[in-house]
């Protein structure tokens, strides 16, 4: 099936572009046959969508008010999405098809990869289920869709997405070009306290994935100090734990899931709500998750890491009703 042979395209495009960014210096030795027939299909693919939006006159892409049914439409009777609107910016079909590559590769793998390591993780923590589904019962009962406001009144829920996104980031590697001469506070020196000079036009690579597991990230406190002289008892780094976002409050860049500065992802809080939401949907209905993780991987999850994070084998469990 076509759609299916995208998405069988897309993904080796990312896995072989990983590839690329990483090893810079020698990757002309990698063969690229294959790369180059899957970005066709990638590119014509999208390229059919954008042409035809392209054959819609700028004059019916105007929003005009939703229907009964509160769908959005064009002036035209054509239903209104993401690509109409960047068609009213520009008519370039170049442009077009590559900001919708750039939108996919940041939403279709993303929210989805994060859900799967949060039920993961909540299939093997069954007081997390049960607090997390006292909450949304307590916001939203069984039946009710929640709202955005709903969603922000949901604190525990919110923590457990956090956690997931420190845990298993969706960009686990990145990079970044020096514009110009700079430093680095630390990082230099024989054991790496002292500043670090960074010339102009050097390539940096950073892995929120081991920043967010570093102690040096996430302070360890020791447990058999008394909690009314003022310490905090928050879980060791490498372990997912919802409850130490009551007591941890990242600074500066020691959390930087959807990265950080001019370049931070513009989507981050529609994908919170997102997740949010289905993670919602599905606590509304089942009262128990089952890991079924032991027939593969030995029990644990496995990373797969290209251009962005998902499960390496998927993630097996059970959701049982009351």
């Amino acid at each position: 099936e076509p759609m299916n042979q995208f998405s069988i395209a897309f993904d080796r495009v990312q896995h072989h572009q990983n590839l690329i960014a990483h090893i810079p210096r020698i990757n002309f030795f990698l063969p690229k046959g294959q790369f180059r027939a899957d970005m066709a299909i990638v590119n014509s693919t999208v390229q059919s969508f954008v042409d035809q939006v392209l054959a819609i006159p700028p004059s019916e892409l105007a929003v005009d008010d939703g229907d009964e049914d509160g769908e959005v439409k064009s002036k035209g009777s054509h239903k209104y999405s993401f690509l109409h609107s960047l068609a009213k910016f520009t008519r370039d079909p170049v442009v077009l098809r590559d900001q919708i590559i750039a939108v996919l590769l940041a939403g279709r793998d993303t929210t989805a990869g994060t859900l799967s390591f949060a039920m993961y993780e909540l299939a093997r923590s069954p007081a997390c289920v049960a607090r997390l589904r006292q909450e949304i019962l307590s916001v939203v009962g069984h039946d009710t869709a929640p709202t955005y406001t709903d969603l922000n009144n949901m604190p525990y829920l919110h923590n457990i997405i956090r956690e997931t996104l420190r845990m298993y980031p969706s960009v686990p590697y990145n990079q970044r070009t020096a514009l110009v001469d700079t430093t680095l506070p630390v990082g230099g020196g024989r054991y790496g306290d002292k500043p670090l000079g960074i010339p102009k036009g050097t390539l940096l690579t950073y892995s929120p994935l081991l920043m967010h597991r570093h102690q040096m990230t996430i302070p360890v406190v020791d447990e058999s100090v008394d909690s009314e002289k003022g310490a905090r008892n928050i879980p060791r780094a490498n372990l997912w734990s919802p409850e130490r976002w009551e007591s941890w409050h990242p600074k500066g860049h020691d959390y930087i899931p959807f990265n950080a500065g001019p370049r931070i992802c513009v989507g981050q809080r529609f994908a919170t709500i997102q997740m949010m939401y289905v993670l919602t949907r599905i606590f509304q209905k089942y009262a128990r998750v089952e890991n079924h993780m032991g027939s593969i991987d030995g029990g644990e999850v496995q990373l797969k890491a290209d251009v962005t994070m998902k499960p390496g084998h998927g993630v097996f469990l059970a959701l049982y009703e009351e």
